[in-house]
């Protein structure tokens, strides 16, 4: 018995076949992660340059109504953003304000982030939020600029 055991402990045929099947559930799990944050990183700028021209988009008829620009608005930011960002369902809202110098207008787009590795990972990380804002400053200028810090893509778990 115990020649059969030493024989055994010193074949080293197959060696190879055990090493791949110990490391072939690490490597699909890495593979699967980074494919999955790909997928985050696109939708989440798609998302955001999608705002940042709709927030644009925005000032370009003054005079417009509310209602009517921000259908607008929101025509062109699903136009720009595509079905490739998320899931196709967004949740968006163009809010501002104005003072004797200034406009300032924010759009928000909130859409729900599909993982591959929703049960593994942090389910509650389920939303990417994109926000927006733009600045006319009247005194300074007639075309709006995008404020600094606007685009922040985030994750939340609302």
């Amino acid at each position: 018995m115990i020649s059969r055991l030493q024989a055994f402990a010193g074949d080293t045929r197959g060696n190879i076949a055990i090493m791949s099947a110990l490391m072939s559930a690490p490597l699909l799990l890495i593979i699967g992660a980074s494919v999955d944050l790909g997928f985050y990183t696109s939708a989440s700028s798609r998302m955001q340059n999608a705002a940042d021209a709709a927030v644009l988009a925005a000032f370009n008829n003054p005079r417009q109504r509310w209602g009517k620009r921000k259908a607008r608005v929101d025509a062109l930011f699903h136009q720009n953003v595509g079905s490739k960002a998320g899931s196709g369902k967004y949740k968006t809202r163009l809010h501002g304000y104005r003072t004797r110098r200034k406009l300032v207008l924010t759009y928000t787009a909130k859409a729900k982030r599909y993982s591959l590795f929703a049960n593994v990972g942090d389910p509650g990380k389920d939303r990417v939020e994109v926000k927006s804002t733009a600045v006319l400053d009247y005194t300074k200028s007639r075309f709006p600029k995008l404020a600094p810090n606007s685009g922040q893509a985030e994750t939340s778990n609302k």
